[in-house]
């Protein structure tokens, strides 16, 4: 989880917790502060009362939202749809956090069965295949489509068998890992660079009808 960044002076203020969304923004790079954050329960649910204010002050109904306040969050580059970013309201957000930090570093999402420097990530990870081969068979299933789009937006894999057919090398162990360069990167993959929040909203739109298309499609070989 990460860390809380130093809260500013100030008891409970609209400006208070202004400062603290700037300081988490400079600490990691967005505002998508979960609804349940242990470091600063109260700025997640600032964050999320930001967004229930703006959709009242976009239906004209009152609101302590006004335009200063909505520039001043934008500028910070705010998200107020919350549709594409329910998957950072709970555990499960955090798992993708720690599957982007896995591909920063290996350059792949195939993380190991046995993985003991984040077992529960390596459970996790085979939990969504799991859901996903549930969901592609019509039992009861945790997968939805915008996860399964945020997943592939990630480089994620459906199957662990494709790491081998793709040449993709084992993780090294951590004795092993200590010892190669943190530049290199495995054959055949481009650079490992961070998949941005950006990344992943612009592939869920872009990915999400097609993914609806294919969970519809008819399953010819049972006709």
């Amino acid at each position: 989880e990460k860390p809380a960044p130093q809260k500013p002076s100030g008891r409970g203020t609209w400006e208070a917790r202004f400062a603290e969304l700037r300081q988490y923004k400079e600490t990691y790079g967005d505002c998508t502060v979960p609804n349940n954050y242990p470091p600063n329960k109260r700025l997640g649910s600032f964050v999320k009362k930001q967004r229930e204010d703006y959709r009242l002050h976009n239906s004209g109904k009152h609101s302590p939202m006004n335009p200063e306040r909505i520039k001043r969050l934008e500028s910070l580059g705010f998200a107020w749809s919350v549709t594409n970013r329910e998957y950072y309201h709970d555990s499960w957000a955090r798992r993708f956090d720690e599957l982007k930090q896995f591909r920063v570093q290996h350059g792949h999402c195939f993380v190991p069965r046995t993985y003991p420097e984040n077992q529960k990530l390596a459970y996790w990870v085979e939990r969504q295949r799991q859901d996903y081969r549930n969901l592609q068979n019509g039992k009861p299933s945790k997968m939805t489509v915008d996860r399964i789009c945020v997943l592939e937006s990630a480089g994620f894999h459906w199957s662990s068998k494709e790491q081998k057919q793709l040449g993709i090398p084992p993780v090294p162990t951590a004795a092993r890992a200590a010892a190669r360069p943190l530049s290199q990167d495995p054959p055949g993959l481009p650079g490992a660079e961070e998949i941005t929040d950006a990344d992943v909203a612009e592939a869920i739109t872009e990915a999400v009808a097609h993914a609806e298309a294919n969970l519809d499609e008819p399953d010819h070989a049972s006709v």
